[in-house]
């Protein structure tokens, strides 16, 4: 049920897939960056726990082949990407909101106990899963949903609204 290549992206078209990757961008700088931050310098955690975490996606990416493969061949619910892409942005938002709460639990001077670090690992394994399934998944549609002769301005407004992502996030 994804739809057809569209013969003419309109500005609101345009906008609206700009607009995924500006979030994308945010919510990089927001677990990189700030996250990080947080957490070796004003929490005083080593940096090598941190930064394996944080690297996570790194190493889930060739995730991203295989779902960019299953939405290929497989349609849910009527849909062959959009599924993979809401199921990805899903667990990127929910695992923000733990990362969040549970640094903030440790900021107001809880212990970091087993608890506290199985909390995190599983908001960073959630958060890079989540970019794995979507992130590949979503370029995949953008050319499905793209006429030829536009697809290279589709791609070019993505990373240009990601790169808008990471200056306004920071």
């Amino acid at each position: 049920m994804d739809s057809q290549p569209q013969p003419h992206l309109s500005t609101g078209r345009n906008l609206k897939i700009g607009l995924f990757h500006l979030g994308s961008g945010m919510a990089d700088v927001i677990t990189t960056g700030v996250w990080n931050r947080i957490m070796i310098s004003d929490l005083g955690f080593a940096a090598t726990p941190i930064g394996l975490l944080i690297a996570l996606r790194y190493f889930l990416a060739p995730l991203g082949v295989w779902a960019g493969r299953m939405s290929d061949q497989h349609s849910i619910g009527g849909y062959r990407r959009l599924f993979w892409v809401w199921l990805g942005r899903g667990m990127l938002a929910i695992s923000i909101a733990a990362l969040g709460l549970t640094t903030a639990h440790v900021a107001r001077g809880a212990p970091a106990d087993v608890g506290v670090w199985l909390a995190l690992s599983l908001a960073l394994l959630a958060f890079s899963l989540g970019y794995a399934l979507s992130g590949s998944t979503f370029l995949a549609l953008i050319y499905d949903r793209s006429a030829e002769h536009q697809r290279g301005r589709a791609v070019g407004i993505v990373w240009t609204f990601l790169l808008l992502g990471f200056t306004v996030g920071g």
